[in-house]
């Protein structure tokens, strides 16, 4: 019951604060009717397919870490089904959630490698939005640094990657693990369950080469959606902002969005998105909420073949379960 409140109470934000960006105005679902054209649909398809095969490289090297071998085409799936159901289920399960659980279940003799894979996977994709966003914010710093409010925010950003950095040099360090301290943990089994993350993580210190192509990958991953954003924006006849902008302004909402407090970002993406946009260009603008609308039901649609892929799944599953139990 909790969990369905919680859930509920995330869907009603969203629609709150979508049904307060319509009445200010500044979301036009009516400009949204121009995504169904072929032509658009098709290109905006090809762009989303080609940025999750990214992703999924990602995610397989991160498990190949872990001795799970999986395809790039299983995990290509997988992130399609976890996408479907970050619409679906935001308040109780989430698609990392579901990920997770399938990964470990197909693995349960590394339950923990398993589901950090996803976890770390998640963590390199948020540290390359990071790092983008300073990149993007660097190439015009004195505009940044003339204003309050941008400039708050890049150095907030650079704290946040300095933040990651020394997080992950600590939890791949030999001399760290060393120091004992995981004796204080053992007694319990909170304790026991912290130092298995821990050594899962720790894995990785070995294949640094590994954590820094996943950072590429991210870094394309990221590219292609916002590419994705800017051409939207442009074909839907917004004008107000420069490729440049969306640079600076798309990973900064991304990260917003993966707050888990709305379903999929919904409602929250839209504001977030309204505020940065605004800031950037220097006027209201229905901009930022139509473009990132746009771009979540792009993304809504290509969740809804995971759908076939989790019934797929669903089905193999009482296959394997039903020939264990016989």
């Amino acid at each position: 019951m909790k969990k369905f409140l919680a859930g509920a109470a995330k869907a009603l934000l969203a629609l709150g604060l979508l049904f307060w960006l319509y009445q200010k105005g500044v979301l036009d679902f009516k400009i949204l009717s121009k995504l169904f054209s072929p032509i658009l649909l098709l290109t905006a398809f090809l762009n989303l397919f080609v940025s999750y095969y990214f992703a999924s490289w990602r995610w397989q090297i991160l498990l190949a870490v872990q001795n799970i071998r999986l395809s790039r085409w299983e995990c290509y799936k997988l992130n399609l089904i976890g996408l479907f159901f970050n619409y679906v289920m935001p308040g109780g399960v989430g698609g990392d959630v579901v990920k997770a659980f399938y990964i470990v279940k197909d693995h349960p003799r590394n339950r923990m490698g398993a589901g950090m894979s996803v976890l770390l996977d998640r963590v390199m994709g948020l540290y390359a939005m990071i790092l983008l966003s300073i990149v993007a914010l660097s190439f015009h710093l004195s505009e940044v640094m003339a204003q309050t409010q941008l400039k708050l925010i890049l150095q907030s950003l650079v704290v946040l990657f300095i933040g990651f950095t020394l997080a992950l040099s600590l939890a791949m360090s030999s001399q760290f693990r060393r120091l004992g301290w995981k004796k204080y943990l053992e007694s319990s089994k909170i304790g026991l369950r912290l130092i298995s993350a821990y050594e899962a993580v720790h894995s990785y210190s070995k294949h640094r080469k590994i954590l820094a192509r996943t950072i590429i990958l991210s870094l394309v991953n990221q590219v292609f959606a916002i590419l994705l954003i800017a051409w939207l924006g442009f074909q839907l006849g917004f004008q107000d902002a420069s490729l440049a902008n969306y640079f600076s302004i798309v990973p900064l909402g991304f990260m917003v969005t993966a707050v888990p407090v709305s379903p999929a970002g919904v409602g929250v993406g839209q504001m977030a998105f309204f505020f940065l946009f605004n800031l950037f260009v220097g006027h209201e603008s229905q901009l930022g909420p139509t473009v990132i609308t746009a771009y979540q039901v792009l993304n809504f649609l290509l969740g809804l073949v995971g759908v076939w892929f989790f019934i797929q799944r669903k089905s193999s599953l009482k296959e394997v379960e039903g020939q264990v139990g016989s």
